[in-house]
């Protein structure tokens, strides 16, 4: 799952900055998580016809925002590239007969 992939690079990044501790913000805990889907009453858990929360704009933590995965893939983001480096290329790339191929699937 991709949210996974940003919390726990989220973790690693803001230990590192020592900034506060990233939450996921759709966790509500098992039993919440539960009822949102399903419902309160057990009637609901096998007919399951109404919504808890709203369709758009799922149910939060107490404290986090709708966007709160995007802003910190942003901020992901602008660290990689504040990290990164640019390199000058010093030879052409020969993509010719003469070059080889190791991929058997695209090159046959």
């Amino acid at each position: 799952m991709v949210e996974e992939l940003i919390v726990d690079k989220a973790k690693g990044r803001r230990h590192d900055s020592k900034e506060a501790q990233f939450n996921f913000p759709y966790d509500l805990g098992t039993a919440r998580n539960w009822e949102e889907i399903m419902g309160r009453r057990w009637i609901t858990w096998f007919l399951p016809v109404k919504f808890g929360g709203e369709a758009v704009w799922p149910t939060l933590c107490e404290g986090a925002g709708h966007f709160d995965l995007s802003v910190e893939q942003l901020a992901q983001k602008a660290n990689k590239l504040a990290r990164s480096i640019s390199v000058q290329a010093v030879a052409d790339f020969d993509s010719g007969e003469t070059s080889r191929c190791f991929c058997r699937y695209w090159c046959g």
